[in-house]
C-alpha cells in the first residue's frame, strides 16, 4: 500500500473517494451502499464521511456469507 493512503487510514474519517479506493470499489458503488443503507456515512457540513472502524464493521458479515458462498460452490474432485 503508498505510504498517502497508509497516512490517510490513519484518520478516523475517510472521503468517498478514499473509501472506494481502499475497498477497489467505484466512488458511486460507495454512494448507493450508503443510501440503501449497507454502510453509514458521517455527514460533516454537507458533506459524506465514513468512519474506517464503522466500515470494518459492515464488511465481516459481507465476509462470512461470501466465505458460505464458496464453500458451497466448491465441486467435489473426480477420482482418477
Amino acid at each position: 500500500m503508498p505510504k498517502t493512503m497508509e497516512v490517510k487510514m490513519c484518520k478516523e474519517l475517510l472521503t468517498c473517494q478514499e473509501l472506494s479506493t481502499l475497498l477497489k470499489v467505484r466512488p458511486s458503488t460507495v454512494r448507493r451502499w450508503t443510501s440503501s443503507g449497507i454502510i453509514t456515512a458521517v455527514r460533516i457540513g454537507g458533506i459524506s464521511r465514513y468512519r474506517l472502524e464503522d466500515i470494518l464493521e459492515a464488511k465481516k458479515p459481507v465476509e462470512e456469507e461470501h466465505k458460505k458462498k464458496l464453500i458451497v460452490r466448491r465441486r467435489p474432485e473426480k477420482n482418477a
